[in-house]
């Protein structure tokens, strides 16, 4: 296990970076005493890249497609089985469309969801997002359902 300071060393880094790192949970490390440690291997792996997971941002944009149909930003990361991506961020596993909301608008209301306009739920676009009550969230999604049951319905010849 390495220290803090003998990583930001190894690194050439400031040490105040990788605390940071460790507090984010963008570098796995272990909190013993009140000072973060860092095992070897991590260090050993991590050396090649460190600037990549210096800022949790930075990391979070990277894996931002930009050039989606419809304006969609798609997440190239992690996505649940209902199709939302997931980001960790902030030390936080979360869905990846309410961090990019949160960076670039503010935070979303307690009381409100984010709706996709776009109807993808792999979409980022804070353009494509809205806050909604939780009742309002799930009227669009029954409309939007209903919209492709009838369409599907007229194409079948049901």
């Amino acid at each position: 296990m390495q220290s803090t300071k003998q990583v930001a060393e190894r690194w050439g880094v400031r040490r105040d970076w990788v605390i940071e790192m460790c507090r984010t949970g963008d570098l796995p490390a272990e909190q013993i005493d009140g000072r973060w440690f860092i095992h070897e291997s991590v260090v050993d792996h991590y050396k090649r890249r460190p600037r990549k997971y210096g800022n949790s941002e930075a990391l979070f944009w990277s894996r931002v497609n930009k050039s989606g149909p419809n304006g969609c930003w798609l997440w190239d990361g992690a996505h649940v089985g209902s199709g939302y991506g997931q980001a960790s961020f902030g030390g936080v596993r979360q869905v990846a469309h309410r961090v990019a909301y949160e960076l670039t608008v503010g935070p979303v209301p307690e009381s409100l969801q984010l709706n996709h306009l776009c109807r993808n739920r792999g979409c980022v676009n804070p353009a494509h997002l809205e806050p909604v009550t939780a009742s309002e969230n799930k009227r669009r999604a029954w409309e939007t359902s209903s919209l492709h049951s009838a369409t599907y319905r007229a194409m079948v010849g049901a």
